[in-house]
């Protein structure tokens, strides 16, 4: 993202290298080095900023939401399916009626 579509504010709007890194693929773990060591530098610390955002608003959601993922556990331990309707009576804390 960082590198391909100028996901960083950082770097701006620069395509960096190019698509020869397709490790999973069978290709080469080597990597070309088409950017200077300073903007390789930048281009990691970008990379870092964005997967801690991620990872720090993803566990804030999970912290937040604990109850509701409590009550949709419970919910779908009892009656195995719930349809969408189902799932927001649970998330707000209502009980469902038993015989579904």
């Amino acid at each position: 993202m960082v590198t391909r579509w100028g996901y960083s504010d950082e770097l701006g709007f620069v395509a960096y290298g190019d698509n020869n890194d397709e490790v999973f693929l069978g290709m080469s773990v080597q990597k070309n080095q088409n950017v200077s060591e300073a903007t390789a530098q930048k281009i990691d610390a970008e990379v870092k900023r964005l997967v801690d955002e991620g990872y720090n608003e993803a566990k804030r959601i999970l912290t937040e939401k604990a109850q509701e993922h409590k009550y949709l556990a419970e919910a779908l331990l009892e009656y195995e399916t719930l349809n969408g309707e189902e799932i927001n009576a649970v998330m707000r804390g209502e009980k469902l009626r038993s015989p579904r």
